[in-house]
């Protein structure tokens, strides 16, 4: 293996206070970004609230149905569950596992945790 460069990475764990040190949000800021991107309204089926790259993701996820009908509406209820829950919640990923049986919920919680 003479002359083939050798590619190393660095994983960095990092415990749930290290948030604001390393500029990433704290559990209770990553609830709240989490709620408001679900929190998905609409206005004569326009969408005018929430994240709505996770609007079009729903869309598209609805599409691939074959049925040529777009029904997102799972998708919402989800969200919204998840909406309303977060404040009560430990974290999404403890919510997500409460729920591991809910395809969408575990969906929808990844969506937007990124």
């Amino acid at each position: 293996m003479s002359g083939s460069p050798v590619s190393k990475s660095l994983v960095l764990v990092v415990g749930a206070g290290v948030g604001p040190e390393a500029n990433l949000p704290t559990g209770m800021e990553l609830k709240e970004k989490i709620s408001e991107a679900l929190d998905i309204k609409y206005d004569d089926y326009r969408p005018i609230g929430g994240d709505l790259e996770i609007h079009e993701a729903f869309r598209h996820l609805a599409g691939l149905t074959g049925t040529g009908w777009q029904d997102i509406g799972p998708f919402i209820r989800s969200s919204w569950f998840i909406r309303d829950a977060m404040p009560l919640a430990i974290s999404i990923d403890h919510f997500i596992d409460a729920h591991r049986g809910d395809k969408n919920i575990a969906l929808c919680g990844k969506l937007a945790s990124t």
